[in-house]
């Protein structure tokens, strides 16, 4: 069993869509602009007062490290920068392979964007609190969807945006929190658990009936033939 621990690359950053009409924030359709170099990434929504803000986070972790590995556990964390969490929403994490550029074209749209995007693989409720302090206080829950995204082959890309523009419920006080992006060591953090499958090939000595079925080891196929032995077993185990 291995641990490696990923911090999220530089090509990191989130994405605004604005405009005086909530929905056509929300949908995409307002005025983008694209921060990728920001000290700090945002989520969630926030009304100025002269405009209606919808913020998505997308992140990237180099996760070439994990290889070919099974992924049993994937632990989400954030160095939280600020709240204006006024309004609680769930912050909500999804496979997605924006590329290697973050361009105004990979914001997530309410209407057919973010529906597209499938389960959520991470999922953090504002109202437990978000944690500003120095640290990786913010653990955003990742389930087990999130392992099975992980790309031991190269890059592991998501989008984070809020469980209220999802819903397209219109923001009337600030509603968003910041994470921190301001080095290798402050940037979101992905702890990942995994290791190395063996697998071992066998026969069983003599035939097994049609009733023979058994559940250590698995076996594969029962052989009608008794003047035969049976399919080989395929057991595996982790390192």
């Amino acid at each position: 069993m291995s641990t490696t621990v990923v911090y999220a690359s530089g090509e990191s950053g989130y994405i605004q869509c604005a405009d005086v009409i909530y929905l056509t924030a929300a949908r995409g359709d307002g005025t983008s602009f694209s921060y990728v170099s920001s000290n700090f990434t945002r989520i969630g929504q926030r009304d100025s007062g002269s405009a209606y803000y919808c913020y998505e986070t997308f992140l990237t972790w180099d996760t070439s490290a994990v290889g070919t590995d099974t992924v049993s556990n994937v632990d989400f964390e954030v160095d939280g920068a600020a709240n204006a969490s006024t309004t609680d929403f769930t912050v909500e994490g999804y496979a997605y392979d924006w590329g290697s550029t973050l361009e105004n074209a990979d914001f997530r749209d309410s209407d057919a964007g973010i529906p597209a995007l499938g389960s959520i693989i991470s999922s953090y409720d504002t109202s437990g609190g978000f944690d500003t302090g120095t640290g990786y206080n913010n653990d955003l829950g990742a389930n087990a969807a999130f392992a099975s995204a992980i790309n031991g082959a190269g890059d592991t890309r998501i989008v984070v945006l809020s469980s209220r523009h999802r819903t397209e419920t219109e923001v009337t006080v600030d509603e968003y929190c910041d994470f921190e992006c301001t080095g290798a060591t402050n940037d979101a953090r992905l702890t990942i658990t995994h290791a190395s499958v063996t697998y071992t090939y066998a026969k069983p000595d003599a035939d097994i009936t049609t009733t023979g079925w058994t559940s250590t080891p698995l076996w594969s196929k029962v052989d009608d033939d008794p003047a035969s032995p049976d399919a080989t077993v395929i057991t595996a185990s982790s390192s």
